[in-house]
This record gives C-alpha cells, structure tokens and sequence, in this order.
C-alpha cells in the first residue's frame, strides 16, 4: 500500500513511512523483488514501484487470500524457532493464549473455522451412510464442524437427537450455520455417539486430550472427523 500511495519511494523513504529499520527492509526488499512485488530494489531505478505481483495484491478479492485466520496462523511462524527451543506453540507466543482458546473467544475467528468445514461436505456422505446410525438415538457433536454434520444428517434422513457441547462463543456461531436450531439441545450430556468435527485440529495435544476425556465420560463410541 506504501508503495502503491507513493511511487518512486527510496527504501529509506519506505523504511520510515513504515516506521521500520532500514536495514529491515533492505534485507526484505530483493525477496519481495524477485517475487514481482516491487521492481526497482535491485536495478538501478531510482524509487520503488509495484511490480506484476504487487499490482495484483491491490484487488480487493486477491487481499482475501493474505488476511484472516489462515494469514494469521502463518505468521505465527516466525515464532516457530524459540517455540521449538522452548517447547511451547509459536501461536501461543504470538497471541498469549492457545490457538483453541483464541478460537473459542472470539466468534469471527470461529466463524471462519465453520465456513471451512463446509468442504466436509464431500466426506460426510460416507458417515452418515454408516450402519452405526441405526442404533443411534442421541449424537452429541462438537467442533466447529457440527454444523456440517448436522446438514448431512438432515440429508440423509438420519434423525437423532442432537446435542452440541461447545463453549458459549462457539454455540452462538454454530446456532447460525445448523438447520434447525431450535430441535438442537445445546448443552453436553450423555449420548449413543459423539462425533467431533474438526474438534482437534485446533487443539494442542494436552487440550485434545482432555476434550476425548470428555466425550468419554458421554458416549461409549467417538467419531473423529
């Protein structure tokens, strides 16, 4: 956007309307040329420019692709290095929290997570097609792909009792995106399955551990999604 407002910027000039070392932005500058982001770092000309690459990112729908949860999980990367040193999670020291709990506080990051789970349109034809519906009175889920494995249910005219065990952000999210809201006990208890959709992908393994503990405690069988 810098160089997109001001054409012809020197990397000096870049470095302090960003408000970032010059050395930084020296050592970033000939990666971000050699990708066609910006032309003029390494060739003589005399101020930066947009190059193919960076004209593209100015549309608002290529934007898309570089903000949100998924950006925001990969630039947790750049902490990878002293999380494997100190055996954390490079989310955790980038946000303070575990990626669950950032997820469960907050219903747009959850949102999103819901919205992805809709590909899982194409597998959950073969779960519901499963012989263990038939003995089936009550399905707890959780996980933000609950909603997804309520539709497909409704589908195939598979008609348990559903309950969903989720935190309250997550259970607001999910109210939205399920069929019928209202036929729906939203609250976690006993069941004749638990199908966790996506419940641990988010998760560490000391937090999948105990949600599994949970579901235990509810359901003699588990289905991972």
């Amino acid at each position: 956007d810098a160089v997109a407002d001001a054409p012809g910027l020197s990397a000096e000039a870049l470095a302090t309307r960003l408000g970032v070392s010059g050395p930084g932005i020296g050592v970033l500058l000939p990666l971000l040329s050699s990708y066609g982001v910006v032309v003029g770092a390494d060739d003589g000309a005399p101020g930066l420019r947009l190059g193919p690459a960076g004209e593209e990112l100015l549309d608002e729908h290529e934007r898309e692709e570089y903000t949100g949860h998924e950006a925001e999980l990969l630039l947790a990367l750049t902490h990878l290095a002293p999380a494997l040193r100190g055996g954390g999670s490079p989310w955790r020291l980038a946000s303070g929290d575990t990626l669950h709990e950032s997820v469960a506080q907050d219903a747009e990051r959850y949102g999103e997570l819901v919205e992805e789970c809709e590909q899982l349109v194409f597998l959950l034809g073969g779960l519901t097609a499963d012989p263990l519906w038939e003995s089936v009175g009550t399905c707890l889920l959780t996980g933000p792909g609950s909603a997804s494995v309520a539709a497909a249910l409704d589908d195939a005219g598979r008609r348990p009792r559903l309950r969903v065990a989720e935190d309250a952000v997550p259970v607001a999210v999910l109210r939205g995106h399920v069929p019928a809201p209202d036929r729906i006990d939203w609250t976690g208890g006993p069941a004749d399955v638990a199908v966790a959709a996506k419940a641990l992908a988010h998760r560490t393994d000391e937090e999948a551990a105990l949600l599994l503990t949970r579901l235990a405690g509810w359901a003699r069988t588990a289905v991972l999604v």
